[in-house]
């Protein structure tokens, strides 16, 4: 099946999503923590990374909270809504 010709590309969609999330990984990773000796090196950085930014990095649009943690607050706030 083919896409609507109005409809944008899944690439460029997905572009313009991507290009604002990998705005702090390549400012605090790829540019402040180089050289990199090979792409192995690169993938277990990144992996800490992703980590680090999900799970440990205050948002202060979170309410300072890390965004997992976030996500978890909100997700049992709904059930709660919903159970009510």
């Amino acid at each position: 099946m083919r896409p609507h010709p109005s409809a944008p590309s899944r690439t460029a969609t997905t572009t313009r999503w991507l290009k604002p999330s990998t705005a702090p990984f390549k400012a605090e990773l790829i540019e402040h923590q180089g050289p990199w000796r090979d792409a192995d090196q690169v993938e277990r950085a990144l992996v800490q990374w992703v980590g680090w930014y999900n799970t440990e990095r205050l948002h202060s649009a979170l309410d300072y909270l890390p965004p997992e943690e976030f996500e978890t607050r909100h997700h049992r706030s709904q059930a709660a809504l919903n159970a009510a």
